[in-house]
Formats: C-alpha cells, sequence, structure tokens
C-alpha cells in the first residue's frame, strides 16, 4: 500500500477524491491548502500497491496536478472504532518485540529482496 499526496487548483479535490475511490483508495483526505503562488487542494490518500499505476494516469490527465508518492510501503488501518484502541495497542507491542529482538536470517533476505 501506498501513500499519496496530491495537489491541485482549488476546486478539483473532490474530483481527486472521485478517482482514488475508483481504484478502492482507502483513507482519504481532502483539505484547503496554499502555496506561495495560489490556492489549492490538497488530498492524502491510500491505494494498493497494483493500483498505484491506473491511479496515476488518471490523476495525470488533471490540469495543474502535483503528485507526492511516498517510496515506502505502509498499512493504512480502517478498523471498527470500538476496536481501534486495542488493536492498537496489540500493534504497538507487536512492533516493540520486533524490534527488541535480531532479525533472523530470513527475514534480512526478505527485507533486501522488496528494496
Amino acid at each position: 500500500m501506498r501513500q499519496i499526496i496530491i495537489q491541485v487548483p482549488r476546486g478539483q479535490g473532490k474530483q481527486v477524491l472521485t478517482i482514488a475511490q475508483e481504484q478502492q483508495g482507502t483513507n482519504l483526505a481532502l483539505m484547503e491548502a496554499s502555496n506561495s503562488e495560489r490556492a489549492l487542494d490538497l488530498v492524502i490518500l491510500h491505494v494498493s500497491n497494483r493500483k498505484v499505476e491506473a491511479l496515476l494516469s488518471q490523476l495525470e490527465q488533471l490540469p495543474d496536478v502535483q503528485i507526492t508518492l511516498l517510496p515506502s510501503g505502509v498499512m493504512a488501518l480502517h478498523p471498527p472504532a470500538e476496536q481501534r484502541a486495542s488493536l492498537a495497542q496489540r500493534a504497538n507491542a507487536t512492533v516493540q518485540q520486533v524490534v527488541e529482538q535480531e532479525p533472523s536470517a530470513e527475514l534480512v533476505e526478505a527485507i533486501g529482496e522488496h528494496n
């Protein structure tokens, strides 16, 4: 999954959201922003690695679009509201366990294959 940040002229953000929804984007956010030159709509979204190319192809059709694709994968979570706190605690505990352990040879090899 990739996080993508899109800047478009103010008023075009909803079109970006529509494109993202067509590509099964998750955790979509639209904000009004500005840079030194003009007012913008800023959209942050997460999309499956398999959908990135199709999404970018559609977004490139928009006028004055600027796209930032983060180079590393992310995990977009959207559990039911009543489960979020316990899932976050379990995820933090798991991450802490992993950080404290020496990486196995298999893990080092797997990471090397994905970089």
